[in-house]
Parts: structure tokens; sequence; C-alpha cells
């Protein structure tokens, strides 16, 4: 099953607010939670002053930056760089580390397969396993990882103080609270949601989102409520029709043409042996009905180097889109082992042009 995550954008408005808790060292209340994104590097700006108040026009200071989890352990990341001017850039980002502790199993055929032992070891068949009682010499491998991690944290920010005794000292204010979510949200869907696959490509024609590629199955579309009511409203996906469908393909590229229209050129056919594709298609629809143009409407022409080699038609990996409405443009890809590196252009309106 195909899961759908959204990633909502994001401005800095967070680091200004802690700008502003920072220098605000005045105000007696206590701010609110900072909202922040968890595994995105935050930044702030600290500003050094001298005993008079005054602030600093050199750098030298020292400054340091640490989060702290609600259990009281110092997690996440966090750095300090002096710019010189009595001014700090600091960032930290909300990460816990997670770990990962893996063994390898001996096959009965003498191949190593890695598993977690946290979870279930699942055979190719249950005969295929030596009994682990049999593999204790096998040291288990420990890897430590970040990961993003929504939740409270603590930030401490802790200064030098001048004509102290030297030590560490936390700056007003500090610590402050921060509360991070996680930027990607899953989307609730409907509908019968495309088989799991990889190098396909996903367009959008305004609030319709099209999935084609990778697959033998027909293109999907999705419909994709304004985004304002995203969460509330389900994302609807349903099947394209059967009539001039194009060959089933990966690797290939696809752009939108107008509001209701795809263009999709190239990839690796699926369907029979792998071979690179020339066809140029189009996909013409709104809402649920939605249809192929037919395969001979575009016709792509080789193009000719200055040493008279051609430049294949065909081709797999490569970019493309559409510029003023009307013109293709692609660039690159790879054909027989061959990287191609000309920027070719197709019109599709008078459907004439050069590959």
């Amino acid at each position: 099953m195909l899961v759908l995550y959204r990633l909502e954008a994001w401005a800095h408005s967070a680091a200004i607010s802690l700008l502003g808790v920072l220098s605000n060292s005045r105000s007696p209340s206590r701010p609110h939670p900072l909202q922040v994104r968890c595994g995105l590097e935050m930044p702030f700006l600290l500003v050094a002053h001298d005993t008079a108040g005054s602030k600093r026009t050199s750098g030298g200071d020292a400054f340091e930056v640490s989060l702290e989890s609600e259990a009281g352990q110092v997690v996440g990341s966090a750095r300090v760089v002096d710019r010189g001017t009595g001014v700090y850039e600091c960032f930290y980002r909300c990460t816990l580390l997670i770990l990962l502790k893996l063994c390898l199993l001996l096959l009965r055929d003498g191949s190593p397969h890695a598993a977690c032992q946290q979870v279930r070891h699942r055979a190719r068949k249950p005969s295929d396993y030596i009994l682990l009682t049999t593999i204790i010499s096998v040291q288990p491998t420990v890897h430590l990882r970040r990961a993003p991690a929504r939740g409270h944290y603590k930030l401490h920010v802790r200064g030098r103080q001048l004509g102290g005794d030297g030590g560490m000292a936390p700056i007003r204010g500090s610590p402050f609270a921060i509360e991070a979510t996680d930027p990607w949200v899953q989307q609730a869907l409907a509908g019968a949601a495309p088989a799991r696959r990889a190098a396909a490509t996903l367009t959008s024609l305004g609030s319709q989102l099209v999935l084609f590629g990778s697959d033998k199955s027909l293109a999907a579309v999705c419909h994709a409520p304004a985004a304002e009511a995203g969460e509330q409203q389900a994302w609807e996906w349903h099947q394209t029709g059967e009539a001039e469908r194009p060959t089933a393909r990966k690797g290939h590229a696809a752009a939108q043409v107008a509001a209701s229209c795809l263009v999709v050129c190239g990839g690796t056919s699926l369907e029979g042996e792998p071979a690179d594709l020339a066809d140029v298609r189009l996909l013409h629809g709104s809402g649920t009905n939605w249809a192929w143009e037919s395969a001979a409407a575009l016709q792509a022409q080789p193009y000719q180097r200055p040493d008279g080699s051609l430049v294949p038609t065909e081709r797999a990996g490569h970019c493309a889109t559409v510029l003023g409405g009307r013109t293709l443009v692609v660039f690159g890809g790879e054909h027989l082992g061959q990287l191609l590196q000309e920027l070719c252009l197709l019109d599709l309106a008078s459907k004439v042009g050069c590959f």
C-alpha cells in the first residue's frame, strides 16, 4: 500500500521568536514554548554585552548551547559560530539517538543475512537458517543513529561571565522551553491506493496528483483538496482509462503542460525485454475522467550532432519540463550505457521537434 506524506512549508519564524526572547532579557514573564520542527537545524543569534551593558564589537567570548529532553538527558546536537563582531550564530537540532542492533545469520547456502534482533527473524524457508545457538561467535553490530523526535525540550544557553570566576553560567531566561513537531504529516487516503513502487513520477496538475510508471498498472490520479482542508478531508485515488494506455515503464520523465494535461516521455519498458523508449504521450482529463492521446500524435525526430552522429531519441533517467505551455524541454538521460548531454526541444503545439 502506498502511504502519502506531506511536508509542510515552514519559515524561520521560530528562530526570529527565539532571538526576541534572548534579547528581551528584562521581560518578567516566561515565554510560551517555541514551536520548531524536529530534525531541522534551527538558528538563532546571541549578542554579547560588556558589564556596562554596551554591545561588544569583537569575538572570543565563550558560549555553549545544549538541548535537554523532558527526562533531563542531553540530546540532539548544537553548535556556536563566532562572527568576530560580538554576535554569535547558534544552531540546534531536536533529535534523539536510536540504537540499531544488527546480527548476521548464516544461511545453509553459506550466504550471510542481516537481521534486526528486535524484530522477528523471517527466513526464506524455515530450514534455511542454522540454529542461532550455532552462531554465538558472530558479534552483533551496534549502530547509533540520530532520528527526528517530536516532544518538549529545554534549550540551555550558557556563557562565561566577564569579571567572574571564569565558569559558565546560564544567560538570563535560560533554559528556554522548546516544543518540536514533525513537519511530515501522514495524509488520510480514500479509494484504491496504488501499489508500492520506485522510479515513478508524481506530477501536480492543480489539485490533481498523477502517479505514473514503475508498475504495469494504470496511471493513478489522486484528488488533493485545498491545503486548508487537507488534514480534515481524505485524498481520493482513482484509476485512468485503458484506452491508448502507453507502454508500462520506469525511469521516464513527466511534466505539466496545462491545468489538465500531462506529458510523459521516454523511460525503460517494463513489458517484454527491457528497452529504452522514445515515445512522447499526453494525458488529458479532470475529476475521474482521464484519457491518453493517440500514440501517433507526437513524433520526435533524431537530432544530428556536428560529428554526424545522431542523438538517440530513446532514453531513460532524463529530466524534462514544459516552457510556455507548449515546448517540452528534455535534458540528459542514458541509452545503451551512454550518458546524454544535449538539451532537446519538442513543440507540443505543432507536434514537431528534435531529440
